[in-house]
């Protein structure tokens, strides 16, 4: 099972998570039994703007001490749920609204 949902957008509709806190190094209560492994992360607690689902923003892996990267990645790197840590959600990681699009389309006249 995967940590990390390999996206920077949410998964139910498509929108980009807003950051909610400053980033900081991942804590042993959000990585739970993984901390060890993921120590040294920065991460950021985000919600979706739109559907309002939680997401744990992976800021930068350099830092990690088990594993690392060495090139440059825009602001959120990749998601996971933010109650599990994890590909899978927990019940306060699922959306609170479900986001309709509408398309509406209106007639332009050309003038001759």
């Amino acid at each position: 099972m995967s940590r990390n949902l390999c996206c920077q957008t949410c998964v139910y509709c498509g929108d980009e998570p807003k950051l909610v806190e400053s980033p900081h190094e991942l804590t042993k209560q959000e990585a739970h039994i993984y901390f060890q492994e993921f120590e040294g992360m920065i991460v950021a607690k985000s919600i979706c703007p739109s559907c309002e689902a939680e997401y744990l923003a992976w800021i930068d892996e350099s830092k990690r001490k088990i594993y690392r990267r060495e090139k440059a990645y825009p602001l959120i790197e990749d998601l996971s749920f933010y109650s599990s840590f994890n590909d899978e959600p927990g019940d306060n990681d699922l959306p609170k609204w479900e986001v309709q699009t509408i398309i509406t389309r209106i007639r332009i006249c050309k003038k001759s």
